[in-house]
């Protein structure tokens, strides 16, 4: 808990700005500005485990608590293993250098978050707008005179 989620299989990291060892994303040095972000995953609590169901995965920029996505349930058959999804989005504003990771904040003792050949769990983020302002203005300054 409370330190961020790795991943084992990259599948596009388009400017190498997701270190899946780490579990961070650092907002590339040019790409200032609006970015989208989105978690899925599965709880996975065993047969043997509680009757209540509990886990919260948290989104954090460079430290902060950005977003929170909770399960609460209860397992009324609780001689099975339940599969729970858990899902998180997030639009956000980054200056160069920031930092984004997924933590596990709680969650009960018996519990995980589930992934298998069938790779349930995912996280991925872009940029949907970068800031041009700054350089719009620079420009039009140096051309006006």
């Amino acid at each position: 808990m409370n330190t961020p989620i790795t991943f084992e299989i990259e599948t596009l990291n388009a400017g190498s700005a997701m270190d899946i060892g780490t579990g961070k994303f650092t907002a590339p040095v040019k790409s200032k500005g609006t970015y989208f972000f989105t978690f899925d995953g599965l709880a996975n609590y065993p047969a043997s485990g509680s009757a209540f169901n509990y886990m919260q995965v948290q989104l954090l920029l460079n430290g902060n608590l950005m977003g929170t996505a909770q399960i609460n349930e209860a397992n009324v058959v609780s001689f099975t293993s339940v599969l729970s999804p858990v899902t998180l989005q997030s639009t956000l504003h980054l200056q160069k250098g920031d930092q984004i990771w997924l933590q596990i904040g709680d969650i009960l003792k018996d519990g995980v978050l589930f992934d298998s050949v069938y790779h349930s769990s995912h996280f991925t983020g872009f940029l949907i707008e970068e800031d041009l302002f700054n350089y719009l203005y620079y420009f039009i300054t140096v051309n006006c005179f």
